[in-house]
This record gives C-alpha cells, structure tokens and sequence, in this order.
C-alpha cells in the first residue's frame, strides 16, 4: 500500500517477504510507545470535547 511505502521511506519501518504476502515491522520498538501516547491524548481530547459539547447543547432534543 501507499501508506505503508511512504513509512518504510521515511524509516519507521522494515519489510520482508514470504511468498505473496509482505509483512511489516516497527523498526524501533519505542515507536509504538509513542503512537500509543498520542492516540491516548487524542482519545481523551475527544472525550473532553463530547463533555463539552453535551453542556453547550445539552438542551438539545429536550422535549417542551
């Protein structure tokens, strides 16, 4: 795939084939920490703004 060519470019990771199949591998372990603690931030940057947005629209579908 494209996105798996652009990050073998860029280093992040090795490649090695097996026939018709082509697996991939973090080329440093630490990598993968750091992705976990992004998606951690973003995942808790969503939960916050749904926190928010439920009190600026929470009148929202409110029966009169």
């Amino acid at each position: 795939s494209k996105h798996l060519a652009v990050l073998r470019s860029a280093g992040l990771v090795t490649s090695r084939q097996e026939g018709a199949n082509v697996y991939y591998k973090l080329r440093t372990p630490c990598i993968k920490k750091f992705l976990d603690c992004i998606d951690r931030v973003l995942k808790e940057d969503l939960q916050a703004t749904k926190a928010e947005m439920a009190v600026v629209f929470g009148c929202i579908g409110e029966e009169e």
